[in-house]
């Protein structure tokens, strides 16, 4: 079946809202959504490598509303497993005021 840059983002957008990528519950949760994110970039990289690009309009579509949807959802993970990281181990108090910070 030969993929469409489109089906590719479309299912991404879909496989994302069924793992809920918006609502943690554990690392493990986290690590499973940065591993699905560079695995949908991985498939557009390999589909720009195949087939490339029809002209210069779809290139810049691809580029400007495409890939940013993965993209940001890795950025967005990588950024909140990074917070949680840091985050210290104390009570409900403590760590609601090192939320308001902002880990500064």
């Amino acid at each position: 079946m030969a993929e469409t840059y489109q089906e590719i983002v479309e299912e991404f957008q879909k496989t994302r809202t069924e793992l809920q990528l918006d609502i943690f519950i554990s690392f493990e949760q986290l690590e499973s959504g940065i591993k699905f994110c560079h695995h949908v970039l991985q498939r557009l990289k390999r589909l720009i490598i195949l087939k490339g690009f029809q002209n210069s309009r779809e290139e810049i579509r691809f580029f400007k509303s495409l890939k940013p949807k993965p993209e940001s959802c890795l950025l967005y993970l990588y950024m909140v497993r990074s917070f949680k990281l840091l985050m210290p181990h104390i009570g409900y108090g403590k760590a609601t005021s090192f939320h308001e910070q902002g880990n500064s």
